[in-house]
């Protein structure tokens, strides 16, 4: 990776954590029962699609290619996640260290 400030990985980055979020989000829908908990889930999802298309702005990319996007299945999510190698888990109990 290049040598850039902090920030500037912030916004290369964001749109796609953003991104996974809002496609999990709806993917998720079909399996919630309660209208409380769809309307809430709902709530969210706007939100994160309002800080996912402001980071693409950002980022000099479209902030919204197409009026509806469609939902990914878990597995999917999961996959692209793994891929990224951002999270990954550990078999121990130790704290995490500061990345800032």
């Amino acid at each position: 990776m290049p040598d850039l400030p902090w920030f500037a990985y912030a916004i290369l980055l964001a749109p796609l954590g953003l991104l996974l979020g809002v496609a999990a989000y709806k993917g998720q829908l079909t399996r919630i029962r309660s209208d409380r908990l769809v309307a809430t889930v709902l709530s969210i999802h706007a939100v994160e699609a309002r800080h996912a298309a402001w980071i693409r702005r950002l980022a000099g990319v479209v902030p919204a290619p197409a009026a509806f996007d469609k939902a990914k299945p878990e597995e999917a999510i999961k996959q692209i996640v793994r891929s990224t190698r951002f999270v990954v888990s550990s078999t121990g109990h130790q704290s995490p260290g500061f990345t800032g």
